[in-house]
């Protein structure tokens, strides 16, 4: 083997391993000046000062998956993704999002949407949506500033034209589709008090969107009809929709025991 080929072989599998070792996220999150949130987050006030370390015994499980997730941002070569995920296993094994400070509850919710990101998995994204029924706790409106634009970049995550919608939160989404023409995504829910869910498309031109929904490990039965068209995942999983969205189409969503004692999940 002459030196030139050994070396573009070499290049090549170190290229690929560095390629498997970060892999290029599934699906990312919006900028703030994509999505807008429909009115405000229903925080509830701090009532416990309880911190991670308190309920688990030891910070270091919080502090061990921030490290995880900064050595992929910054592309350090310790990186482990099964690892990763391996330490969120354990930790969310033994939540309770309850007892969480806003502080841990920030970063429970980063990290939660980093792996979102990175995997395109469906118990990244319920997690973070528990975060925001159960963890998140305010006292003044700068805290609650700071979570509104945390949540709103994770409602919808988008990669190209491929939209996951994680979070059930009124909200609304524009964005320029990459064959151009601005499309605007608007997601109108009560929930959890409602398990009804609506997102209607309107664009200037119609254009081909994939988009996933998240149905929640909890929602067995639950239904996504579009245009009479119905769509079918297992719970736990995402809905996966492709089609050419036109003006005024509508996905419908319906999760069954909208009376479900959500606190307790």
């Amino acid at each position: 083997m002459n030196r030139f080929l050994y070396l573009s072989v070499i290049f090549f599998l170190l290229s690929c391993g560095r390629e498997n070792r970060f892999p290029e996220p599934v699906s990312e999150k919006v900028t703030l000046d994509q999505v807008k949130i429909s009115g405000q987050l229903a925080l509830s006030n701090r009532d416990s000062n309880l911190t991670f370390e308190e309920y688990a015994g030891s910070g270091e499980y919080l502090r061990e998956l921030n490290r995880f997730q900064e050595m992929y941002l910054s592309k350090d070569s310790n990186f482990n993704l099964k690892n990763f995920e391996k330490a969120w296993n354990e930790v969310a094994a033994n939540m309770n999002h309850s007892k969480l400070n806003l502080n841990d509850a920030v970063l429970w919710f980063k990290i939660n949407g980093t792996l979102m990101e990175i995997t395109g998995k469906a118990k990244y994204a319920e997690e973070m949506e528990n975060i925001v029924l159960n963890g998140f706790k305010t006292n003044t409106e700068d805290e609650s500033e700071e979570i509104e634009n945390l949540v709103a970049s994770y409602i919808f995550t988008k990669n190209v034209d491929h939209v996951h919608i994680n979070l059930f939160v009124p909200a609304e989404l524009q964005y320029e589709h990459t064959l151009h023409g601005k499309v605007k995504i608007k997601q109108e829910t009560n929930f959890p008090d409602s398990g009804d869910i609506s997102v209607s498309f309107s664009m200037e031109k119609n254009r081909y969107i994939e988009v996933f929904v998240l149905i929640p490990s909890w929602a067995d039965g639950a239904t996504v009809t579009v245009e009479g068209v119905k769509y079918t995942a297992p719970a736990g999983d995402y809905a996966f929709i492709a089609k050419k969205w036109h003006e005024g189409d509508k996905i419908k969503i319906h999760f069954p025991n909208k009376n479900q004692n959500f606190a307790e999940l």
